[in-house]
Order: C-alpha cells, then structure tokens, then sequence
C-alpha cells in the first residue's frame, strides 16, 4: 500500500483520479458486459494492450495495486468487497486530498468514456479519419472524459460512430400523488 501510495502522490490529479477511477470500477463494472474494464487494451488490439500494461508504469502499479489487496474486495464484488473498497477509497482520497463528492461526479464521466471506448471497433489512427478528432483527443475522451468538452464528445458519437447525439435537459416527469 505505501508503495502505491508514494507513486499516485507522484502523479497529477488527473491520473490519480482515473486510477482510483480505474479500481472503482474493477469492482462495481466487473459483472456488466456492455464495459470493458481491460484498460489497458482495445477492441481490435488485444496484444498491444496486454504490452502495454507490461511497459507502462500506470498501469503495472494500478495491476499490482489491485492484486495486493484482500482477494475478496475484487475477485467476489459481493457486499463486504464493495464495503471493504469503500472505506479504502475513502482512505485514499483522504490521503490525496481529493473530494468524495467530485470524484462521485467525475466517476459518472469516466463512465462515458468507456461507452465510448468499447462502441470504437477501429483503431484510433481510422477513427481519427472518421470523426474529425486528433489521436489525442479520442485518447482524452476516452481515458480521462472527465476533461472533455461536449463538442468534442459530440464530434466522437456523430462522426466517428455514426450515431445520434442529444442533450436531454428537459426536467423529468414525475407521477403525480393522488
């Protein structure tokens, strides 16, 4: 644990929040199919992924992170791993300075990003042909959506994917109690 420590204090806070990211959902995502929690690879790059998780340092310490700790907080996301995951978290983000309630919200944008990154089939060189965007940016929307700005998302769904694109602002309707 201090080792990982003293390496996320060694990033900015847009690494320590994607990899506190990362973990978070190693745990809540693990079950749900429509995310791929593989980090470190891609729909139609599986060995370039795998390498890269063994050349870069992020991701050899988020590995070694998530395999030094209790088996049961990740390999069985049952209610006392999500309790145990919970107070570690809470620790974590003590020990960085980070706040709960913007790393709640910014966990809900990372979440897009992986939308995202799994609806991609293609790599990011085509994908920058299709939608107009740099490598850069897609890797941004991708791994750090926290960051992005919605027009650059909307180049990413429109052109890229090929999709529809709306912004749904309107308030919900609520059943009314009689």
């Amino acid at each position: 644990m201090d080792e990982f420590l003293e390496y996320l204090r060694s990033l900015d806070v847009n690494k320590q929040m994607r990899m506190l990211f990362m973990l978070e959902a190693s745990i809540y995502l693990c079950e749900d199919y429509d995310y791929d929690t593989n980090f470190g690879t891609y729909p139609d790059h599986q060995n370039l992924g795998f390498d890269k998780q063994l050349r870069t340092p992020f991701y050899k310490h988020y590995s070694r992170f998530l395999f030094s700790i209790p088996e049961d907080v990740f390999n069985k996301p049952d209610e006392k791993a999500k309790n145990d995951w919970k107070n570690l978290k809470e620790d974590l983000l003590k020990e960085l300075n980070l706040s709960e309630e913007i790393f709640g919200y910014q966990y809900q944008l990372f979440i897009i990003g992986l939308k995202l990154k799994a609806k991609r089939l293609c790599s990011k060189k085509e994908f920058s042909l299709k939608s107009n965007l740099s490598v850069s940016k897609i890797t941004q929307l991708e791994d750090y959506c926290f960051l992005a700005k919605i027009s650059d998302i909307y180049m990413y769904v429109k052109k890229g994917l090929g999709r529809e694109f709306k912004l749904d602002f309107s308030p919900k309707v609520s059943a009314k109690k009689n």
